[in-house]
């Protein structure tokens, strides 16, 4: 076979097409992006793609462990003082019996009581509310020794005014008995006067307050009707002032 000479202009074409070849392999080898510290970072930036919708939420994890308590706050400000609360009921005054007093006789009919020395006097305060309670302990002799009746009498006054009273018959023996003091600003109804029944369940006097520090005195009557040897005796008459302001 008989090879032909190549031409001169196939030559030229063949060193060309050589050349453009390894030209660009040198230049692929030479530009090529391996990392992006080789790119420019606002291009980097513009390269960058839009954020993708939000997934969804995880599990929650386990609590963490509790932290160190922290250090105790200073003492704060005193807060504003509460109104001040209504007063108590308390005793302001004991109203007692001198002595243990023997009551006289008297008639029924026509009562005449004397009087009970008591110590008796107490200062209710402008702003004060009083009111009493009390009682009576009287020994009685034998009903043998007494006739009429056979009881004894007690009043008790407020300045000068009936505020209440007390009244005891006697028994077969003899016999010391203690009896609430009846509140009523009248005698018992009935004959007997002071020796009719006194109401227990009567609400003692209040007495209002009277704008200026005033002085009471309370002073106590009695007498039997025995119209005979054998006499009561009061033990005592024992009245408490509660007050309240």
């Amino acid at each position: 076979m008989h090879l032909r000479r190549p031409s001169p202009a196939g030559i030229i074409a063949s060193l060309a097409l050589f050349f453009a070849l390894g030209g660009s392999a040198i230049a692929a080898n030479h530009y090529l992006i391996t990392g992006t510290s080789q790119i420019k970072p606002s291009v980097l930036k513009a390269l960058h793609g839009q954020a993708g919708a939000k997934g969804a939420k995880g599990a929650t994890g386990a609590n963490g462990a509790p932290g160190q308590p922290g250090p105790a706050g200073g003492q704060g400000s005193p807060g504003v003082p509460g109104p001040t609360g209504p007063s108590g009921t308390s005793v302001v005054a004991r109203i007692r019996s001198v002595a243990p007093f023997v009551t006289p006789s008297t008639e029924e009919a026509n009562p005449i009581l004397v009087n009970d020395p008591l110590n008796g006097s107490w200062t209710q305060h402008s702003n004060e509310l009083n009111q009493l309670a009390g009682q009576v302990t009287i020994t009685f002799p034998p009903e043998a020794d007494c006739e009429g009746s056979n009881a004894v009498a007690v009043e008790l006054l407020l300045d000068g005014k009936l505020v209440g009273g007390a009244s005891i018959r006697a028994s077969e023996t003899e016999v010391t008995e203690t009896v609430p003091i009846g509140w009523s600003k009248h005698l018992p109804v009935g004959p007997s006067g002071p020796f009719g029944t006194w109401s227990e369940e009567a609400v003692s006097p209040w007495l209002f307050e009277p704008g200026q520090d005033t002085v009471h005195t309370l002073t106590a009557k009695a007498a039997d009707d025995c119209a005979m040897s054998g006499h009561p005796t009061i033990q005592s008459v024992s009245v408490d002032v509660l007050g309240a302001s």
